[in-house]
């Protein structure tokens, strides 16, 4: 379907010459891939997404979807208490309401909290990635206590990739490429 639309609305604007038209199905394909690639969160937070009962304790989720050596810093809301973590314990320091793990090609660390008696609380997060020297943030994370007046706590999110880069790469090359053939 994506190739017609590229035939039908893209190559008619192009003037191609005799030898371009040989490379046109292989434009065509990287163009394809280029845009193709999955955005992907190097770590996204798992949180319940109902609202809990007063001092319950459940488990936080943090999966980091790429090999990495790095870090992640972890900041829990005030009036929430750090419990434990299945993360090895030379490779987790707590500070105050800052948890921060080292991340040795871990894909996944969980960390189990204590909800304090009423209301909300958001919990964000920072990571790096030492091998890629990539750095993103955790979006914030809400969850309510059952009692307090609110919003619905939210799903998991994403921290947003950086995948774009080649679909914004082929299409500024491709409009430099009509507008030379053009004459602009």
């Amino acid at each position: 379907m994506l190739v017609l639309q590229i035939k039908r609305y893209l190559i008619p604007y192009m003037k191609f010459t005799q030898e371009m038209r040989l490379l046109q199905p292989l434009f065509i394909c990287l163009l394809i891939l280029a845009m193709a690639v999955p955005v992907t969160a190097a770590v996204t937070r798992c949180t319940p997404t109902e609202a809990l009962p007063p001092g319950s304790e459940f488990e936080v989720i943090l999966t980091v979807h790429e090999p990495a050596i790095g870090g992640i810093i972890e900041s829990i809301p005030d009036g929430f208490s750090y419990i434990s973590s299945t993360h090895p314990e030379c490779q987790c320091r707590v500070s105050g309401q800052t948890l921060i793990f080292a991340v040795i090609n871990e894909t996944e660390i969980t960390y189990r909290v204590k909800s304090p008696g009423a209301g909300t609380g958001t919990f964000t997060g920072r990571w790096e990635n030492f091998m890629t020297r990539e750095t993103g943030e955790t979006p914030g994370t809400t969850i309510i206590i059952a009692g307090t007046a609110g919003t619905p706590a939210s799903a998991p999110q994403e921290t947003p990739g950086f995948a774009a880069a080649p679909a914004f790469a082929t299409l500024t090359a491709l409009a430099l490429l009509i507008s030379r053939k053009e004459g602009r």
